[in-house]
């Protein structure tokens, strides 16, 4: 509760802040990116924070890890979603074997990739062309085998496998 009050006080001080215009500004105004240190694409934190302190008169200080409060704000889960598999699971007792396609690519050095990374998992490989596409695929994967392909496959980053005989 602390955390979200704390939230709402900031929201309501950014709000009343008055904010300077800048859709009009001369040279002067203008502030370089030597000001605060870095370059265009990493400028020094610090030297951000230390900026915003001297534009807002006020000492907004370093934000950390903890500073929001560990106790009240959960750390954030990134979730992956589950590679979708097409059109199942065989039965595992079943005797045949299979070929797991990873993907169906337009551009060959995509399919080089996707070749290569499975090769470097372990896989047997083989291509088919299928039109302007060109297929990747695992092959060789007996159905009780299956299962632990696919998890492979996906923490391979994958998001797809379609099941083939």
């Amino acid at each position: 509760m602390f955390f979200l009050s704390g939230l709402l006080l900031s929201a309501y001080a950014f709000a009343q802040w008055d904010a300077p215009d800048f859709t009009e500004y001369d040279d002067e105004d203008e502030l370089a990116l030597e000001d605060i240190g870095g370059d265009e694409d990493s400028p020094d934190f610090d030297a951000v924070v230390e900026l915003a302190d001297e534009v807002s008169g006020e000492e907004i200080g370093e934000i950390t890890a903890g500073s929001a409060g560990d106790k009240d704000c959960p750390t954030p889960v990134l979730t992956r979603t589950p590679i979708k598999v097409v059109p199942g699971f065989p039965g595992p007792n079943s005797r045949k074997v299979y070929r797991l396609q990873v993907g169906a690519y337009a551009i060959t050095e995509n399919a080089n990739i996707a070749e290569r990374e499975l090769k470097t998992a372990g896989f047997e490989t083989r291509r088919e062309a299928r039109g302007s596409l060109t297929r990747v695929l695992a092959v060789g994967i007996r159905a009780d085998e299956v299962r632990s392909a696919v998890q492979l496959i996906e923490s391979l980053g994958f998001g797809e496998v379609w099941i083939r005989e």
